[in-house]
């Protein structure tokens, strides 16, 4: 088996994908309590990022914004967005404590 979520659909066969088949088998639980307990982990999840470059999207093969050799995006998007906020490079701790402040406040 693939990696969880990685195998394309016409390699799963029925409804579920290997990752919620995963959690079943792995549980004992029946799919509405699956479906529950996943839903309550999304949303209480929270999550910020860090660029210091940008994505390249595949179909195009461009970046998906420009940032310069000394910056950082912070606040960046699950697919290339260049993020909320563009500040100097800054120290790994600075930038995890605004990380953590980040996600403490959403």
């Amino acid at each position: 088996m693939g990696r969880c979520g990685f195998r394309p659909s016409s390699e799963v066969s029925g409804s579920r994908r290997p990752c919620g088949r995963f959690l079943r088998d792995q549980t004992h639980a029946s799919l509405p309590e699956v479906k529950r307990v996943a839903e309550k982990a999304r949303d209480n999840s929270r999550t910020s990022a860090v660029a210091v470059s940008p994505a390249i999207l595949p179909s195009s093969g461009q970046p998906t914004f420009t940032i310069g050799d000394n910056e950082m995006f912070l606040g960046i998007g699950a697919h290339g967005e260049k993020g909320v906020r563009k500040t100097t490079l800054l120290p790994a701790d600075e930038t995890a404590m605004i990380l953590t402040e980040v996600v403490r406040d959403l």
